[in-house]
């Protein structure tokens, strides 16, 4: 692709996902209509490459994602804005942008045959979505850990996962350490394991609590919002068979509660909340991704 053609893919790629980033953050909600201009952008931007390799790569991507997705999604894991956003940046950007990055020269490592290759062997679609997972486990840990302060719970670990998180964590580290093909691992890169290692540990051996005390609350009707995500194993079981009530609450699923509630006088059902916002994360995961082609590498070499 030319460099203007690249950049004009990365800007539209930069604006959507900064918009839904910012609606996801203040609302928590994401509006499909801009996701939605993002795919067609890189509709367009593909079938005008006259490429069919190029054409099917993109959007046998965009649609595989969209497929496992929307499994994803019916388990509640994921929201169908975040699904489709990630099917939108395949689109826009099924490669590295590497003519961008290369004209930003913000690292002199994107001229690196042995980098591009590394940067090269997965869709940059994968980079974006391992960094944006990492940064949220590292974030989603912090926040969970500040509204537990803010809260005043004492917090109360299962001490038998925070010692197999712990040895986990350790070992993973020393394992990495001796595989790492350049040898003694870089203060950015034990800086980046640390933070990942001890996030880690605070969310599998705190999991309960946090789920306790900040994300499981129990609603009411009129408080559920459009694909809130229901806790049916928090449900009596024969109720979630009975009505077949899926996690995602959507019209139909909200209708079925309300059933519940008049025939078996059922006020408040438990709704997972505070649950962490993907969308931002993505988007820092976009930047890190456009401005050192593959952050893992650029840690790992730099």
């Amino acid at each position: 692709m030319e460099l203007n053609f690249e950049l004009l893919r990365v800007a539209i790629a930069l604006i959507g996902t900064a918009i839904v980033a910012y609606q996801d953050y203040k609302t928590s909600f994401i509006d499909d209509k801009i996701v939605y201009v993002m795919i067609a952008g890189g509709l367009l931007l593909n079938l005008l490459t006259l490429d069919a390799t190029f054409i099917l790569f993109s959007i046998g991507g965009a649609l595989l994602i969209g497929a496992v997705g929307y499994f994803v999604y019916r388990q509640g894991q994921f929201g169908a804005g975040d699904i489709l956003l990630f099917a939108a940046l395949q689109l826009l950007l099924p490669f590295p942008a590497l003519e961008a990055a290369k004209a930003l020269q913000i690292t002199p490592l994107v001229n690196s045959a042995f980098y591009i290759s590394i940067a090269e062997v997965f869709p940059f679609f994968f980079s974006i979505f391992i960094i944006s997972s990492v940064l949220a486990i590292v974030g989603s840990s912090a926040w969970y850990a500040y509204l537990l302060y803010k809260k005043q719970i004492k917090w109360k670990p299962n001490h038998a996962m925070l010692v197999v998180s712990t040895i986990a964590a350790i070992t993973f580290m020393v394992w990495f350490s001796v595989i790492n093909p350049t040898g003694a691992l870089n203060a950015a890169a034990i800086v980046s394991l640390l933070a990942i290692m001890g996030a880690t540990i605070f969310s599998t051996s705190m999991k309960d609590q946090i789920m306790n005390e900040v994300i499981v609350q129990k609603l009411s009707i009129k408080q559920i919002e459009d694909e809130d995500i229901l806790a049916t194993e928090r449900m009596d079981a024969k109720l979630v068979k009975k009505y077949d009530i899926e996690r995602v609450l959507t019209v139909e699923n909200v209708n079925k509660l309300k059933k519940i509630q008049r025939e078996k006088g059922v006020k408040t059902f438990p709704v997972y909340k505070n649950l962490p916002r993907f969308a931002p994360y993505v988007f820092v995961s976009l930047i890190l991704n456009l401005l050192l082609v593959s952050p893992l590498v650029f840690i790992l070499l730099s």
